[in-house]
């Protein structure tokens, strides 16, 4: 967005549009715009002007939200911003400043201060489908709550301090069944090179040899800013330049695909074809030395929506638990695909250590809400659809009828 255009949006607090454009956040929605000017973390937090400006400010974002399409994710900032300006004595002279128009349904704030705290999200295994068929109901009113909730939380929670390093796009999430790494893909060009050669050299340095990939095959960004979403490919790996180390593809394996329907007309002509695909790869040293590890790309998964099916995320996450140990798992953001795919390897590790203790299968119960409120302390802003809550509760709805069976 140019500042003339978003000029053109707040035309009446132009020293906003000016800041917003030198703070970098030009290229966000008006959404982004609003749920970052309301985090003291931020950049964007030094840009709120200071007296009659800030009602004119606020009309002028929130009037550019309502003409946005993001209906549902600018409901959430809305009420999140609603609770920020409640809650944080900062904004104390503010909240009766806003139009209760703006803010039709107020966020309850939580008094015990237990964040991340869900007891009524304790499922036992065996109720995952009922579950996950009442949060899909009515629009998925309730998985949106949920969400609503994370995202509350998330933004008050005191005890969340989120170190970012210059460079790094990924954050760690150390489980008690190994560390998940989470991420974005590396950028294109004229960085592609040296993002790549990064999280290949981190990683195999710190022990990781398994690689997960979500994003679609050539779904990438445009222009300077895009992400190299087949990093893993000879023609990437032969580009990157890591002192003593040099990486190949040695093979691919396709571990299962959606079968496509007879009629092409209900053909996914619109994305990728679902699959889960398997490469294996060498770090070869200078010495000879080789160090093999695995990629596995679960295509045709697209951005912000439910997992192409439930059948093949479940195929990926079984193979996921057979290599075992710390996985890298990335997607273009890094928000949304990676940490639903990990979070759902954490109940799977858990369910597996529990029945190895001996638990019975009908006496499991896991707490979905509460294991994605800890990626949230690892990796900001992560899961924030209501479809992968739904995705995750029917996903382990399958993994109860298979151990059943067995």
């Amino acid at each position: 967005m140019r500042l003339s255009q978003l000029k053109e949006v707040f035309p009446e607090t132009p020293i906003i549009a000016e800041a917003l454009w030198t703070s970098g956040a030009s290229q966000m929605r008006p959404g982004e715009v609003a749920a970052n000017a309301f985090n003291p973390h931020n950049q964007i937090f030094k840009v709120i002007p200071e007296g009659d400006q800030v009602l004119a400010f606020l009309t002028e974002l929130f009037k550019a939200m309502q003409k946005s399409a993001d209906e549902d994710y600018n409901k959430g900032v809305c009420k999140s911003i609603h609770a920020k300006i409640v809650a944080d004595p900062h904004f104390a002279t503010y909240k009766d400043l806003l139009p209760q128009v703006i803010f039709p349904e107020p966020v309850k704030l939580r008094k015990d201060e237990k964040y991340g705290s869900f007891p009524e999200d304790l499922v036992p295994l065996s109720k995952m489908k009922e579950r996950a068929h009442e949060l899909r109901a009515d629009k998925m009113a309730k998985a949106k709550q949920i969400i609503d909730m994370l995202k509350s939380d998330e933004a008050f929670d005191p005890s969340i301090k989120i170190e970012e390093k210059e460079g790094i796009f990924w954050n760690d999430v150390d489980t008690p069944f190994g560390r998940f790494r989470i991420g974005e893909c590396p950028r294109k060009i004229p960085s592609k090179e040296k993002s790549a050669a990064l999280l290949f050299k981190c990683a195999l340095q710190d022990g990781i040899r398994v690689f997960v990939s979500l994003n679609e095959t050539n779904e990438s960004s445009d222009g300077v800013d895009g992400k190299a979403s087949d990093f893993w490919e000879n023609h990437v790996l032969g580009l990157l330049e890591i002192p003593g180390m040099k990486l190949v593809k040695t093979g691919q394996t396709v571990l299962d695909s959606v079968r496509e329907p007879q009629d092409a007309s209900q053909q996914r002509e619109q994305y990728n074809h679902p699959q889960v695909v398997e490469s294996t790869l060498e770090a070869v040293m200078e010495n000879g030395e080789k160090i093999p590890f695995i990629h596995l790309h679960l295509d045709g998964w697209i951005n912000q929506h439910p997992v192409p099916e439930i059948r093949l995320f479940n195929v990926l996450q079984k193979r996921i638990f057979e290599l075992g140990g710390d996985v890298w798992y990335n997607c273009v953001g890094g928000k949304g695909r990676s940490p639903t795919t990990a979070v759902a390897q954490w109940c799977l590790r858990l369910i597996h250590k529990a029945l190895q203790e001996n638990t019975p299968l009908d006496e499991l119960k896991i707490n979905i809400p509460e294991l994605c409120y800890m990626a949230k302390k690892c990796r900001s802003g992560v899961i924030g659809q209501a479809c992968q809550i739904v995705d995750l509760h029917e996903w382990l709805g399958t993994v109860y009828d298979e151990l059943k069976v067995k």
